[in-house]
């Protein structure tokens, strides 16, 4: 998203690391003017340690130069609720009025209480279906002051959903088919289905890398546990088991999903599935899905497909895809 010819800095809070992103349109496309990466302490939670990774932000960005004067957050699903429902085509101020009702029947919250956004998701003859995320209004607002508290300007606050539609849409645009996207983060894995501009269906499951490090920590002493996921080499057979055991679950786990959107949308199976998720940048891993996966396999590196210039972060690009998306949409 550019503002009048100035750049949007997306920033995506992750359970390891903090990927930031300063984009600006160019014509029809989009170039990210300057990337960055902020490894966080291990297991540090966001809501209680807002204050502390807020200042990392903030002390990174003045180093690397990155303005922070119109920034895109990622939201943590921690902080908002969201459904679907489908009304009649109504005039705008009557549909607000409608979806803050169907907020109210879901939640119970006073309508005064909560702040929400909504997507067209699909248009059905005279009746409309809305994509709705809304949030406590106060707990929303306690977020931005902190953000500027630290001279950190949020302009506005994103879902990870829409991100990634947003994201397809203007990197996929002449991509018709049905797309599957599968983001294996530390803390859980997610599988977002779409097609054209249409959000179809998405599933969170905590089963991400974390479990697999806190078996292994348990079972080696290599201080290095990246280096066990080579997928070659590997001397030790229970250390092969368990890697290989705990990727069959993945593997099981994003085909059954694929199973279930097939049979409840009938629209068929996805063209391919695009992968992100900073696990891919262990060697192997991507080979590893594309030889066990029976679709075509893309690594869905942004900071590459944009051309950004440095070598290093483009290398891992597909970790930054939420926080170029943000800053796109």
């Amino acid at each position: 998203m550019t503002l009048f010819g100035k750049s949007i800095t997306g920033i995506d809070v992750g359970t390891k690391t903090v990927k930031i992103a300063n984009c600006i349109k160019q014509g029809s496309s989009y170039k990210v003017l300057k990337a960055h990466k902020i490894d966080l302490p291990e297991d540090l939670n966001l809501d209680s340690n807002l204050d502390y990774i807020i200042e990392t932000i903030r002390r990174s960005c003045e180093v690397s130069k990155i303005p922070l004067n119109n920034v895109a957050l990622v939201a943590s699903e921690s902080w908002y609720q969201s459904f679907s429902v489908t009304l009649p085509d109504m005039p705008k101020k009557e549909l607000k009025n409608a979806l803050l009702f169907e907020i109210k029947r879901y939640s119970g919250l006073n309508i005064s209480d909560v702040t929400f956004d909504y997507y067209l998701n699909n248009s059905l003859k005279d009746k409309n279906e809305y994509l709705v995320y809304f949030a406590e209004k106060e707990r929303i607002k306690v977020i931005i002051d902190k953000f500027k508290s630290h001279k950190i300007n949020i302009k506005y606050i994103d879902v990870r959903d829409l991100i990634a539609l947003a994201l397809y849409v203007e990197i996929y645009a002449d991509d018709k088919q049905i797309k599957c996207f599968f983001d294996l983060g530390y803390s859980d894995f997610k599988v977002i289905f779409t097609k054209e501009n249409r959000f179809m269906f998405s599933r969170t499951i905590s089963h991400g890398v974390k479990s697999i490090y806190e078996i292994l920590r348990n079972t080696v002493t290599e201080e290095n546990l990246l280096e066990l996921f080579m997928f070659k080499g590997l001397e030790n057979e229970l250390i092969e088991k368990i890697l290989r055991d705990y990727f069959y679950e993945i593997f099981n786990e994003l085909l059954r999903t694929i199973k279930f959107f097939a049979a409840t949308y009938r629209l068929g199976e996805p063209s391919n599935i695009i992968y992100t998720g900073g696990i891919f940048a262990i060697p192997g891993v991507h080979r590893y899905f594309c030889q066990n996966i029976p679709y075509p396999c893309i690594l869905n590196n942004v900071l590459d497909i944009l051309n950004y210039h440095d070598k290093e972060l483009r290398d891992i690009g597909f970790m930054f895809n939420y926080a170029v998306g943000a800053a796109i949409r």
